[in-house]
């Protein structure tokens, strides 16, 4: 409740703000997305991951293979995949972390000067990144579930991931969107300038 309320007067107090005020607000929000991000991905996820290999370990008691030099268990496909389906969860996570660098580094050069060739380049730089960023997350997904089908009968634990990022594509969108205001805002500067 007292997160809730905290909130809710953090947004009434932006409501009317002006644009300094707005970017500082965000500049801020941003730093606190990276924490949230950094915990998600050593908190939450390895957490996640430790439990699983915990839960897999004492789950099957494996019969364990040895050709003279090594040892190995028949759980060792296991952990792998459980360490790959690891990766590929926080790998969002990482590339969220670049994408707020990358919108914190563009804040810094708006608050310079929209109208420069260096926003326009960064705001162009961010929109292509969130692209590739979707591309590479789905992407992972994908080739995560299509090896678990063929490896699938020597692990243990399976877990297919099916994601449909609704939100990312709407966030991906709104960053190509503001990127084209912006080249098309620098334009209209230029030609008012010559203009003049």
């Amino acid at each position: 409740v007292l997160l809730g309320y905290l909130l809710i007067r953090i947004l009434l107090h932006y409501k009317n703000a002006g644009t300094e005020k707005l970017q500082k607000g965000l500049w801020f929000l941003l730093g606190a997305v990276s924490v949230v991000l950094v915990y998600c991905i050593f908190g939450q996820e390895l957490g996640g991951l430790l439990q699983n290999l915990e839960t897999v370990q004492k789950g099957n008691t494996g019969i364990e293979l040895s050709d003279g030099f090594f040892t190995f268990s028949n759980l060792t496909p296991t952990y792998v995949f459980l360490f790959l389906h690891f990766a590929v969860r926080i790998l969002p996570y990482v590339l969220d972390i670049i994408v707020v660098f990358l919108a914190r580094k563009l804040l810094a050069a708006m608050k310079e000067d929209l109208y420069q060739e260096e926003s326009v380049k960064l705001a162009e730089k961010l929109s292509h990144f969130c692209v590739w960023t979707l591309v590479f997350t789905i992407g992972g997904d994908a080739v995560f579930n299509l090896l678990q089908l063929f490896f699938q009968s020597r692990l243990c634990q399976l877990e297919y991931v099916v994601a449909v990022p609704v939100f990312s594509l709407a966030f991906v969108l709104a960053v190509l969107l503001f990127a084209k205001y912006i080249r098309e805002m620098q334009r209209l500067k230029e030609d008012n300038d010559l203009f003049i």
